[in-house]
């Protein structure tokens, strides 16, 4: 009868191998969890594409498609500055509603001198705190001054009215950029369209004779 004996160094190896093996299945599926979180962590971090500055660029294609409720041409002296076109969904300028001011320009404007023109109308208009207007100025001023670019003949600045929000500001598929301040929103566009225009021809051109 044969004695069959299995050396003790040869049992140990296959225990080590063993432990080997189970410790390298552990590692595989600590690994691969943390790749499938990391994954999961990255695709929820992916912004979604209809973002708030997509659907605002879609506003923007929808009102310059629809009806435009007037036009016409701001001249200084003997030059020609702009033209600017008012376009609202309802065919009339409702305060409550989105609606959106494009201006073509025929000269060459710095943006920065088209920032501290626009201040200075809403200067003009009235203020309910006089106190806080500087401030409130100061603040817009340095907004505009970083958004509004410098604009040859020929280049267009779109303005986006978005009632108890602010505005925001596109020339062409690129977003300049935003102002969120309802009350900016409001007198912004009243430099155009409010009753202390300066130059009323204009007004009453965008509104189409309508009041």
């Amino acid at each position: 009868m044969r004695n069959y004996f299995i050396p003790s160094s040869y049992l140990m190896l296959q225990v080590f191998k063993s432990i080997a093996w189970v410790i390298a299945c552990a590692i595989f599926v600590v690994v691969v969890s943390k790749a499938w979180a990391d994954d999961s962590h990255r695709l929820a971090s992916i912004p979604a594409v209809s973002d708030e500055s997509s659907v605002n660029l879609n506003t923007v294609h929808a009102l310059l498609n629809g009806p435009k409720l007037g036009e016409g041409r701001y001249d200084y002296y003997f030059w020609e500055v702009y033209d600017a076109a008012l376009y609202a969904p309802s065919n009339r300028l409702d305060w409550g509603a989105t609606f959106l001011l494009k201006l073509d320009y025929h000269r060459s404007l710095k943006g920065v001198a088209i920032a501290k023109r626009s201040v200075k109308e809403i200067r003009r208009q009235p203020f309910s705190e006089e106190a806080h207007r500087e401030i409130k100025l100061a603040a817009w001023y340095a907004q505009m001054r970083d958004i509004f670019p410098d604009v040859e003949r020929g280049d267009s600045i779109i303005g986006l009215y978005l009632p108890g929000k602010g505005a925001q500001f596109w020339q062409g598929q690129r977003k300049l950029g935003e102002v969120m301040d309802a009350d900016f929103g409001r007198r912004f566009f009243e430099i155009w369209l409010g009753p202390m225009r300066s130059a009323p021809e204009l007004r009453a051109s965008l509104l189409g004779g309508l009041e």
